[in-house]
């Protein structure tokens, strides 16, 4: 379960039955539920879900020793993805306006592209690079300086989501930039790693653009944070061995071995 299904089956109708009669199929079914983070646990026990069935397996990046981070001049600002307003797209273009030594990429598709591709004519610091196949895409993010990850925390689904650009961004040591009221908050708020805004607020986000493309010492303990939580909470090893022994449990269950 990545998403709540009220992400995806939002756009089917007799919505809320769907999500119930899907939720309740899962719960009653299901050996084990794949979750992605711990916050769904707090979401589903109390619909029922029995804790000992839920597992959780972060869609974390396979793990490699990253090249030390030099900060680059001007700040690299990357965002990929879905070019929309939930997303946060218009919030960070308008708010890299008016900061200085730093030039803003984005890469993606969605509604907000018409936008994207007319303020990259009008200013040769935002560059909109279209649709990217992940090979084309990985070397802008290798070489970003900063990924925010500014979902609009107004649904369930997005206050609990850990976008799979979040891990990806820890695990090469760049900040991010993520909404308070998220699970993403709580996380760089625990390992210290990036930077918390208000969604919506244009000037708190252009002031974390101004700090870490100017506070370098700032920037460097960030970096540093992001690749040691990663490396001890969040590596697709540790992942890999937490499915593996699940799968082990449901094995061992089916053929009526005691569990360890």
């Amino acid at each position: 379960m990545h998403d709540l299904p009220e992400a995806f089956l939002r756009f089917f109708p007799l919505t809320t039955l769907t999500q119930k009669v899907f939720l309740a199929l899962a719960r009653k079914s299901a050996d084990m539920v794949v979750i992605v983070n711990d916050r769904f646990i707090d979401h589903l026990v109390p619909l029922g879900y029995k804790r000992k069935k839920l597992v959780v397996v972060m869609n974390s990046p396979p793990s490699h020793v990253p090249k030390p981070r030099a900060r680059h001049d001007p700040f690299k600002v990357l965002y990929y993805g879905w070019l929309g307003e939930e997303r946060g797209v218009r919030l960070i273009v308008e708010a890299s306006r008016g900061v200085g030594g730093i030039t803003m990429t984005l890469a993606g598709r969605g509604e907000l592209e018409p936008w994207v591709r007319e303020m990259s004519k009008s200013n040769p610091a935002i560059k909109f690079e279209g649709w990217l196949p992940m090979e084309s895409l990985q070397p802008l993010i290798d070489e970003a300086d900063l990924i925010p990850s500014l979902y609009e925390p107004r649904s369930k689904n997005a206050q609990l989501a850990t976008p799979g650009k979040l891990l990806s961004a820890l695990s090469l040591g760049i900040p991010v930039l993520v909404p308070s009221g998220s699970y993403q908050a709580e996380l760089v708020e625990r390992f210290n790693c990036g930077i918390v805004v208000t969604w919506g607020d244009v000037g708190q986000v252009r002031d974390s653009f101004a700090r870490l493309s100017t506070d370098r010492k700032l920037y460097d303990e960030l970096s540093v944070n992001a690749r040691k939580a990663f490396e001890h909470q969040f590596s697709w090893e540790a992942m890999t061995a937490r499915l593996v022994s699940a799968y082990d449990g449901l094995l061992g269950r089916a053929q009526g071995r005691p569990n360890k």
